[in-house]
C-alpha cells in the first residue's frame, strides 16, 4: 500500500500517524483486526519498504476486467453503500505508482 497525503489537511496527517503507528505501536488505541476492505481481509503483517532491492514490482491497478474485485469504501452499517471496483495484479519497474493504482475515495 502506497499512502498519499493528497488533499488531507487534517493535523496530523494520515502520513504522520501512520509513520508515528511505526515508530511507537504500543501508541495505537484500536480494537479488532486490521483489514484491507471487509474483516474477512484480515492483513497479516505490515512493514515498511525503504530500500527496494526487487527488479520488478507488482502494483495492484484499477482495471475494468479485473479478476480481483474489492471493496474500497466499506459501509459498516447494513452494507448497501459499500462501493467496489476490479483491480488486477501489473508487474512494474516504475518506483511511484501509476495513476491507475491509485483509488481516490471521494465521501458524498
Amino acid at each position: 500500500m502506497w499512502v498519499d497525503e493528497g488533499t488531507d489537511i487534517a493535523q496530523p496527517s494520515l502520513v504522520e500517524r501512520l509513520q508515528q503507528a511505526f515508530a511507537n505501536p504500543a501508541s495505537v488505541e484500536r480494537f479488532g483486526g486490521l483489514s484491507l476492505g471487509e474483516s474477512r481481509d484480515l492483513v497479516n503483517s505490515v512493514r515498511l519498504i525503504e530500500n527496494w532491492n526487487e527488479a520488478s514490482i507488482r502494483w495492484l491497478v484499477q482495471h475494468e476486467q479485473g479478476s480481483l474485485r474489492l471493496p474500497y469504501w466499506v459501509d459498516h452499517v447494513g452494507s448497501q453503500g459499500t462501493r467496489w471496483l476490479r483491480y488486477m495484479l501489473q508487474k512494474s519497474n516504475l518506483r511511484q505508482p501509476p495513476n491507475s493504482a491509485w483509488t481516490e475515495i471521494q465521501i458524498s
